[in-house]
């Protein structure tokens, strides 16, 4: 995967700014693959108006459809989603259901985001034989780790063949894009709250070299 630049717009965008943002973000030039992970509410939305792809912010394992408030993996695969985050510590997951999520996104063909806070967090591959189509985004706990995102890394292509897809999801802005765009271990980042801005958005990606 090329350059990529995930947008977890949390609960940040309002219906009054939607279409507005929709066509900013079409309008974006830049040569960078744009994942959006905009609320439930909006995914129809942005999947049919859009030229990249979308994302959902969380998901459910069950498949028995009795379960009030979840959205299932068949519900995002009929709506043409194709990515879902897993396992953000904002969702206040269990590391059991974490594992559910990510394996029910596997078994439905959906591409997981999966947040990793740290090495420790590798064992969530469990039984998986291929990571290629595995985004991996690195949210350590204490700020951005060098080191560690070098032995991540190292680990999963030692492991699996394939050089791994990892994106950074700690505070990322103007300033610092570039050092994470150009990373060696890093294949792009994943912005927070402040992706559901627009401007922001574009003040960030306009500064991509």
């Amino acid at each position: 995967m090329d350059k990529v630049i995930v947008m977890n717009h949390k609960m940040g965008l309002l219906y009054d700014d939607l279409y507005h943002y929709i066509d900013g973000i079409n309008g974006i030039e830049k040569d960078v693959n744009i994942i959006v992970c905009p609320s439930d509410i909006y995914l129809e939305s942005f999947i049919n108006n859009g030229y990249y792809a979308v994302g959902a912010q969380n998901v459910s394992f069950y498949e028995d459809v009795n379960h009030t408030g979840y959205i299932s993996t068949d519900m995002l695969k009929s709506l043409g989603a194709e990515y879902v985050i897993v396992g953000h510590r904002e969702a206040g997951d269990s590391v059991e259901v974490i594992k559910k999520k990510f394996n029910a996104c596997l078994d439905a063909n959906l591409i997981p985001i999966l947040c990793i806070h740290s090495e420790d967090d590798l064992h969530l591959l469990k039984g998986v034989h291929h990571i290629e189509f595995i985004v991996f985004a690195y949210e350590p706990e204490n700020g951005f780790n060098e080191e560690e995102l070098r032995h991540i890394y190292g680990k999963l292509k030692d492991e699996y063949g394939v050089k791994p897809t990892i994106i950074y999801g700690g505070n990322v802005n103007v300033d610092n894009i570039n050092d994470y765009m150009k990373n060696e271990y890093l294949s792009g980042v994943l912005l927070g709250s402040m992706s559901s801005d627009i401007d922001k958005v574009r003040d960030i990606i306009d500064m991509i070299e």
